[in-house]
């Protein structure tokens, strides 16, 4: 299992945190990612994200295990 860190860039401040991560991985599906949002696979700032709409912010720092 790959696991994924990135730094939220100003961009993308206030979106939801599958269309980021679909953003920034381009060569994943949303589905795949929502499903690993579902599996408790991404944390934000060290805390997992309780929901495929979370927002994020400039500077949060999002792990995700693919």
């Amino acid at each position: 299992m790959e696991k994924i860190k990135y730094i939220i860039p100003d961009y993308l401040n206030k979106q939801r945190v599958d269309k980021v991560i679909a953003e920034l991985l381009p060569n994943s599906s949303r589905s795949q990612i929502q499903k690993a949002i579902k599996a408790g696979l991404l944390y934000i700032n060290n805390n997992p994200a309780l929901s495929i709409s979370t927002k994020v912010f400039e500077n949060d720092v999002i792990e995700l295990s693919l």
